[in-house]
Formats: C-alpha cells, sequence, structure tokens
C-alpha cells in the first residue's frame, strides 16, 4: 500500500504507441524495407491538408489564381517544417504560378489564370482540387519521417498552428472566406495512440469498481472490500507504474493485460478470503486462520498462475510485438 503512490504517479506518465516500429521486431522484413524505402527516397507517412474556399458570387479565374497562390504558399510553408519531406499540391504541376501577391500587371494574371483554368480538369482527376456545390477544395499532400520516435502531437500542433497562421493573414489580405482540415495516417496514429490510453484507463476503473462493488457486497463492509481490493490492484499499478517510472511505452498487447491481471487477482482474493473465513471457526486467532488459508489455497493459487503464465508464454515468441507483449 505504501508503494501505491509511487506506482500511480509513474502510472500517470504511461505513454501508449500505435506506431509501425511497435507492432513488429526492428529485424523484420517489413520494418527493414520501410527504413530502406524512408533512407533513399523520402518519409513514407502521409498528411493531408485540405484547404475549404467557400464560393462567391464572383467566382472567376483570377479568383482561382488567388486560390492557387495561397495553396503555393501554404504548401512551402509546410515543406519547410521538420520532419517533412517532399510537399505536393495542384500548384505543383503548373509553371508560373506566382509566389508573391505583389503588383503585376493585369494581363499577365489573366494569362496564368488562364493556364490553371485549362488544366483544372486534370488537377480535378488527380484529386488535387475537389468542387462541391458551395465551395472549392484544394489539398496540398506531404509525407512525414516514421521509425524515428516522433512525436506526432507536437508535429500536428505545429502543423496546425503554422496552417492557422497562414490562413489568417491571408484571410486579412485578400479577404477570402478559407479553412483547413488535417487528415491522413498521422493524425490517425495519434488518434490511436491518444484512444489507447483512454481505453486502459476506463476499462480499468471500470472493472475496478465493479469488481469493488462485488467486494464490498460479499464482505459485507465498505471498509474491508476496499482493503481487499489492494492485492487485486497491486499486480497492474506494478506493471504499469514501472512502465510508466522508466519511460517503456505501453502498446495494444500490454493494454489488455491490466484487465487481465484483475481479474486473475480477484479470483485469487476471493479464494484466499473464503479458506480464511473458514479458518477463523476452525481456529482461535486470525494469524492462525491465515495460515490456515494459505495451507489451503497457496498451492491451487500457485498452479492457477503458473498454468495462466505458462500458457500464454507460447506467445511471447510470436513476431507481432503486440501479441509477444500481451504474453
Amino acid at each position: 500500500a505504501l508503494t501505491l503512490p509511487l506506482l500511480g504517479y509513474g502510472v500517470a506518465r504511461i505513454q501508449t504507441s500505435a506506431q509501425l516500429e511497435d507492432l513488429l521486431p526492428p529485424r523484420n522484413r517489413l520494418i527493414e524495407s520501410y527504413s530502406w524505402l524512408q533512407s533513399h527516397i523520402g518519409p513514407l507517412v502521409p498528411v493531408e491538408v485540405v484547404l475549404r474556399f467557400e464560393r462567391s458570387a464572383a467566382d472567376n479565374p483570377l479568383e482561382t489564381l488567388s486560390r492557387a497562390q495561397i495553396v503555393d504558399g501554404l504548401r512551402r510553408r509546410i515543406e519547410a517544417l521538420d520532419h517533412t519531406g517532399g510537399t505536393t499540391a495542384a500548384t505543383t504541376f503548373l509553371i508560373g504560378v506566382p509566389r508573391g501577391g505583389g503588383g503585376r500587371q493585369i494581363i499577365q494574371k489573366r494569362m496564368i489564370a488562364g493556364r490553371i483554368q485549362k488544366h483544372r480538369d486534370s488537377l480535378v482527376k488527380l484529386r488535387y482540387v475537389h468542387d462541391e456545390e458551395d465551395a472549392e477544395l484544394w489539398r496540398i499532400s506531404t509525407r512525414v519521417e516514421a521509425l524515428k520516435g516522433i512525436d506526432y502531437g507536437k508535429f500536428l500542433e505545429g502543423l496546425q498552428d503554422e496552417v492557422d497562421t497562414y490562413l489568417a493573414t491571408q484571410r486579412e489580405k485578400n479577404t477570402v472566406d478559407v479553412s483547413a482540415r488535417i487528415s491522413g495516417a498521422v493524425p490517425l496514429i495519434y488518434m490511436a495512440q491518444e484512444q489507447l490510453l483512454d481505453d486502459l484507463i476506463k476499462s480499468f476503473i471500470a472493472a475496478f469498481l465493479l469488481i469493488a462493488l462485488v467486494m464490498i457486497v460479499l464482505m459485507k463492509s465498505f471498509g474491508a472490500g476496499m482493503v481487499s481490493m489492494i492485492p487485486n490492484v497491486l499486480p497492474a499499478a506494478v506493471v504499469f507504474g514501472g512502465m510508466g517510472l522508466m519511460g517503456s511505452t505501453v502498446d495494444i498487447g500490454a493494454m489488455m493485460t491490466a484487465s487481465a491481471a484483475l481479474g486473475i487477482a480477484v479470483d485469487d482474493t476471493l479464494h484466499f478470503l473464503v479458506w480464511f473465513r473458514r479458518g477463523l471457526v476452525q481456529t482461535s486467532t486470525r494469524r492462525e486462520a491465515i495460515l490456515f488459508a494459505y495451507q489451503h489455497c497457496a498451492t491451487p493459487m500457485l498452479q492457477t498462475s503458473a498454468i495462466c503464465g505458462l500458457g500464454l508464454l507460447a506467445f511471447a515468441l510470436s513476431p507481432f510485438t503486440p501479441t509477444s507483449h500481451f504474453a
């Protein structure tokens, strides 16, 4: 019980992971191929930024040019961020898109706008531009590094800040109604990591509350029921608290062990308490009742733990890391 506060601190420091390198061993052929491609070609994890331009009554080629300038400016900003590789957008395939919004001749602007309009159908087929009834969507696609332990949460925050700052400037400068949405594999991985931790906490709390209620009813005492939960919680607290203190990451497989360990511990606790109560009837002191309980249930408890542990240990050789961690 004295170590529970320290272990609780460790649990609060848990880091979850759902990245590719945590699903397979480092020497796996897929990981080696992925690493080679990233080293020799470039980052592979996709991130998509979709700009939504609301249509106006004066929708014309010059307005399309203005949108292309905004898209190209944001593409260059994203490309300059850390951990990003090649960045493409509709403007990547267009020659002569102005980089600035300075004073250019009206005729030159119309010529460039006409060129964009001429190739617009091709851009739609490439899915870099998409038409909706009341809006026009422009997609910026970039690639982010993997297999390097990047904090995708911080990366997405930096990307969001960069996009928001740039678009705020463009709204004031060009009075354009534009918004952005970030999607792709990186947000998906980040959401998976957050969901892992959220599910771990919720499932463990739900299991703890339900089992604590059962123990209180069986013990006919709130205090005794809560005290009996200490050995039930301790195994999971030791494992996950230790992982948090050591900075180890929790993956899908490791997450499932919390509820499984709680279930096994509760079975042993109930077994022990049943024999302890029988010991109180047949002996004169609590010490003797405890020894009586151990004499009758210690061996079955060890057998249960050995059978469960050795039975699952076979999966420790699995090439799929979450399965191995669960074992």
